[in-house]
């Protein structure tokens, strides 16, 4: 059995025969043609609606949104004037990134589920287009013009996604962007998430189930608030990141039922951080595992293999040799197959 049969047994609420490793058993298409125009992503230039994206040294130069750039417009009722959407069959050679996604597609094989990051979901684009202030103060001022501002942007990623499909027919996971969470709390209350954001979001997650496919709903922070709510709304097949700051052992016992967990691990104090040890990658491998794995329903490890640390330890190549070291015959026991009470 393949990693990527492994791992889609989970996604079938089926026990596997090993606790998957989701870096094992995934593959994300990196294709710059694509990637580059929805966001530069190691050097400064514009994303393709016009906000501006300078690299970090602290990231490995991965990009981040100029603070300094003035909002595409700061009030949500100026939405449909100011908002230019891009031209999807001009804004990307997608020739070239057909080609880069099924070149990559070869490689792997059979061998891994074949995934792509839809970066920027609904409230994720508002914030860049508003400034994250603005954005926040119009979800209650206008609550009318963030929903039509809404059925707009998903009409686009619809659009973006049936053209993703189209030059990469092995393309089996959508795995979308939207953070819902600070360091302590949901960004807003569920209430206000499902006025302005269920509905259209439920679309994109329909239409991707629609076409057969995967969607797996991503945000960090702490979201154990709000994702009983997204869940209902959303029904996304999986979500990551649970990031240590949520309650691990409340989201288990309250929705590993529902979808498909993944990763927990606390990499703010022990993955992404200057001097990562070996001897803390191992416990907190066993400690998520520990916290997610007992009746399936669990993808173990980090969520892409890259890591910023800077002292030579290759961080996510621990993290899977103690996934598979742990994993190998967990699901042998039968009280590891039965979910926690």
């Amino acid at each position: 059995m393949t990693e990527r049969e492994n791992a889609l047994k989970v996604f079938r609420g089926e026990i596997p025969e090993w606790i998957p490793c989701y870096t094992k058993a995934t593959h994300y298409l990196m294709a710059p043609a694509y990637a580059d125009a929805e966001k530069p992503q190691v050097v400064e230039g514009y994303d393709w609606f016009g906000i501006h994206w300078l690299p970090v040294e602290a990231t490995a130069n991965l990009t981040h949104p100029d603070i300094f750039q003035a909002p595409i417009f700061d009030d949500i009722s100026e939405w449909e004037e100011k908002l230019v959407f891009p031209d999807l069959e001009t804004a990307v050679d997608w020739e070239l990134a057909g080609k880069q996604m099924n070149e990559q597609c070869d490689m792997v094989g059979n061998e891994k589920i074949i995934t792509i990051m839809l970066e920027h979901g609904l409230f994720e684009r508002l914030t860049l287009l508003m400034g994250f202030e603005n954005a926040l103060v119009a979800l209650y001022e206008d609550p009318e013009a963030c929903q039509s501002y809404c059925k707009a942007m998903a009409d686009f990623k619809i659009a973006l996604i049936d053209k993703l499909f189209e030059v990469c027919p092995r393309l089996e996971m959508i795995d979308w962007h939207d953070d819902l969470g600070s360091q302590s709390s949901a960004l807003m209350a569920p209430e206000k998430w499902e006025e302005i954001f269920a509905e259209q979001t439920a679309r994109v997650a329909q239409h991707v189930h629609d076409r057969g496919r995967l969607f797996m709903y991503h945000s960090c922070g702490r979201v154990d608030q709000i994702m009983g709510t997204v869940i209902e709304h959303v029904k996304p097949d999986a979500w990551n990141l649970l990031q240590a700051c949520n309650d691990q052992a409340y989201i288990k016992k309250n929705f590993g039922r529902k979808v498909v967990l993944q990763c927990g691990l606390d990499t703010q104090n022990y993955v992404d951080i200057p001097n990562p040890t070996v001897e803390d990658l191992n416990k907190e491998v066993a400690r998520t595992i520990d916290v997610f794995a007992k009746g399936g329903g669990f993808l173990a490890g980090m969520y892409l293999p890259g890591c910023f640390n800077g002292n030579g330890i290759d961080c996510n190549a621990v993290i899977e040799d103690a996934v598979t070291r742990i994993g190998a015959d967990y699901y042998k026991d039968p009280a590891n197959c039965v979910f926690p009470e």
